[in-house]
């Protein structure tokens, strides 16, 4: 439950992004940095910790609590690169989101690298 609270939370906030940014879009333009598997093949759960992702990538987009598994309260955080391509009347976007939980003491839990497209 608290996994899907926590997805429409960034769901709305993410939108709302999106909105802002599309509006005027006439070429290409892309908002944050791209963070490929490569980029991510050092880290390493219950090794690398919230200052050693945050010394490599930057402050996240957003962070917020989230219940583990084992019902300890850890944090997740997000980072994100979005390209709008607009070639009228289509407009192509990619979305990629690098994902990190952490447990309660900032240790990686887990990662990821989600990749969506949307036209319109």
């Amino acid at each position: 439950m608290s996994q899907i609270i926590n997805h429409l939370r960034f769901s709305v906030a993410f939108g709302m992004i999106c909105l802002t940014l599309c509006s005027g879009c006439a070429a290409t333009r892309e908002t944050g940095s791209r963070i490929t598997p490569s980029d991510t093949a050092w880290i390493e759960s219950g090794q690398t910790t919230r200052l050693d992702i945050v010394t490599e990538f930057g402050t996240p987009y957003m962070e917020y609590p989230e219940t583990l598994p084992d019902k300890k309260v850890g944090r997740k955080a997000l980072y994100y690169h979005m390209v709008i391509m607009t070639n009228r009347p289509m407009k192509i976007r990619r979305q990629e989101l690098f994902w990190v939980r952490y447990d309660p003491a900032g240790v990686v839990v887990d990662f990821g690298i989600e990749e969506s497209y949307t036209g319109h």
